[in-house]
């Protein structure tokens, strides 16, 4: 994350915690940014066209080209912090109720031709 000359100046000699939190701080007015600019469902129809966080930064990036938070690792946070995923995530029962269907249907498929 790039800093303003003044913001280096303003924490240069300020004990380890109160940096860090200070930094946190900024971070979340990135993530603001990013909420302010974008809709969820346009990164979550990117994510659903397998779209990389990369790509979706790019895309973000030429629709908004002076903004700042942008970048590939902010779409990622976004998305952690949203639960946006590729993958459907199915539970254990919900696969193992799928796996066995798809079993079924080969088994059927071999014994039609017996």
């Amino acid at each position: 994350m790039r800093h303003s000359p003044q913001f280096l100046v303003h924490v240069q000699g300020l004990p380890k915690k109160k940096l860090s939190k200070l930094l946190s701080k900024e971070r979340k007015q990135v993530y603001i940014s990013m909420d302010r600019l974008v809709e969820e469902d346009f990164i979550r129809s990117r994510v659903s066209r397998r779209y990389t966080h990369r790509q979706i930064s790019e895309e973000i990036q030429r629709l908004f080209p002076d903004e700042r938070g942008l970048s590939e690792m902010s779409v990622r946070r976004y998305c952690t912090e949203r639960n946006i995923h590729y993958s459907s995530r199915l539970n254990d029962d919900q696969l193992d109720d799928a796996v066995r269907a798809c079993v079924q249907q080969v088994i059927l498929f071999i014994y039609s031709f017996m």
